[in-house]
């Protein structure tokens, strides 16, 4: 997700919650742990705490890759502030699951959906045609096709615990 371009951000948690996606958040700077820790409490933290009655806030968990600005002291105590161990990370309370992207929607379907779809007639010509394709891609997703992944990636991880975490054949 380190993107200097164009930068699309999906959370994990909402997809098992709601069966929704936030986003996407497009920026024009690099991506450093300054802007992310900025992104996550103006846009990402909001969204979350607007969509999730506040009750059930506690118990969601927030899962992200090991981008290298998402693993900076500041962002890790924010989310700690925020989730407490719930957190997935390359430096968070559970780690990050190595080279494990078929237990994440963003890898086996989102990013490769969204390309598929910003690109199928031609490449986009600017940016503003990227970002218009973009956020068009992001307002058709068919709720029905993430309630599919989401049931995916359930049976997907009940599969990774049954093997003790071990490779297995999906």
């Amino acid at each position: 997700m380190c993107r200097k371009f164009v930068n699309i951000f999906n959370l994990f948690l909402d997809l098992f919650l709601g069966n929704r996606i936030i986003g996407p958040i497009i920026f024009d700077e690099n991506l450093n742990g300054q802007r992310y820790l900025e992104i996550l409490q103006n846009q990402i933290i909001p969204a979350i705490r607007e969509n999730i009655p506040e009750h059930h806030f506690n118990t969601v968990w927030f899962q992200q890759d090991g981008c290298p600005a998402h693993n900076t002291r500041e962002v890790r105590e924010f989310l700690h502030q925020n989730f407490g161990d719930r957190v997935i990370s390359n430096s968070g309370p559970v780690l990050w699951p190595a080279r494990s992207p078929d237990i994440t929607p963003l890898d086996f379907y989102l990013w490769g959906h969204v390309k598929n779809e910003i690109y199928e007639f031609e490449p986009p010509e600017t940016r503003q045609i990227l970002e218009e394709r973009t956020r068009e891609t992001f307002t058709f997703l068919n709720q029905n096709t993430i309630s599919k992944v989401v049931r995916t990636v359930l049976r997907k991880c009940q599969k990774c615990i049954e093997s003790n975490g071990r490779h297995f054949k999906d």
